[in-house]
C-alpha cells in the first residue's frame, strides 16, 4: 500500500538530507586531525614526515580567515 505524498514534502524532506549529510561530511573533516594526531604521535619521525608535507585542510584556513576579516570588517 502506497501512502500519498506531496510532491513539496517529498523536496523538503530532500533538502534537509542534504543539509545535514553535509553537516555530518564537515564534522568528520574537522574531527579527523583530533583522532589521527595520537595514531601518529606514536609513529617514527621517517613515515610522519612525508606525511606532514601535504596540507590537509588549506579550505579550513581559508574560510577561518574569510570569517575573521567579516567581524572586523563590521
Amino acid at each position: 500500500m502506497v501512502f500519498p505524498v506531496r510532491a513539496a514534502i517529498v523536496a523538503v524532506v530532500i533538502v534537509v538530507m542534504v543539509i545535514v549529510t553535509i553537516v555530518v561530511f564537515t564534522m568528520l573533516i574537522m574531527w579527523t586531525p583530533v583522532v589521527i594526531t595520537p595514531v601518529i604521535m606514536r609513529l617514527p619521525p621517517v613515515m610522519v614526515a612525508p606525511a606532514a608535507a601535504v596540507p590537509v585542510m588549506p579550505v579550513v584556513i581559508l574560510v577561518a580567515n574569510l570569517q575573521f576579516y567579516r567581524q572586523v570588517r563590521e
